[in-house]
């Protein structure tokens, strides 16, 4: 039975055209494996310019940082505070509450007593389990410490720190994408020239 890239032998396809549908399965083409066979293999591969956009975009955001007047940046740090305390309360409540059904359960496994001793493993299992998920869902006592808010010169210090960092992120996956662009190229027309 012919596969896929067999299947046009029968049909009378050049050696060219059989390597060019296979290379689809290799390095530079991989990603065209599954597109139609008829589809054209092009000639070189083109960059994505995502990472490069990206870094642009973050570094007019880090100007427009850097000229935010201390009003607008306490707006934020208040803003981003209450977003976050709410979110605090709010876990904290759902962990709370998921605490107290796990120990309602827990108690009711403990006072179960099993029918038989073939059921004694069960009822053991059973209190492992619960008190295994409280110790990993329940654990309240960060959500319970409020978090300071953050001085002007802080926030602005981590954001400029954090922006520089996605910055330095999307230029070096720009030069990656870039490097691995020239290889594919180069693999491609080095496969097309042996053709």
């Amino acid at each position: 039975m012919p596969t896929g890239y067999t299947e046009k032998i029968r049909d009378g396809i050049s050696f060219k055209e059989f390597a060019l549908n296979c290379s689809r399965a290799f390095g530079a083409l991989i990603h065209m494996r599954d597109d139609p066979m008829d589809k054209e293999i092009p000639k070189s591969i083109i960059v994505s310019d995502y990472d490069l956009v990206m870094s642009q975009k973050i570094k007019r955001e880090l100007e427009e940082l850097l000229n935010l007047p201390r009003s607008e940046i306490q707006k934020r740090i208040d803003a981003e505070y209450d977003s976050a305390e709410k979110r605090r309360i709010e876990s904290l409540k759902k962990d709370t509450d998921l605490k107290n059904k796990y120990e309602i359960m827990l108690k009711q496994a403990i006072e179960w007593t099993p029918p038989t001793p073939d059921h004694a493993e069960l009822k053991k299992f059973m209190i492992e389990q619960i008190q295994q998920s409280i110790r990993c869902d329940c654990s309240v006592e960060y959500l319970e410490i409020q978090t300071s808010k953050m001085s002007v010169e802080e926030w602005r210090a981590e954001s400029i720190e954090r922006l520089k960092s996605r910055i330095k992120h999307h230029e070096e996956e720009y030069a990656k994408e870039c490097k691995r662009a020239e290889e594919k190229t180069a693999w491609i027309q080095a496969l097309k020239g042996s053709l």
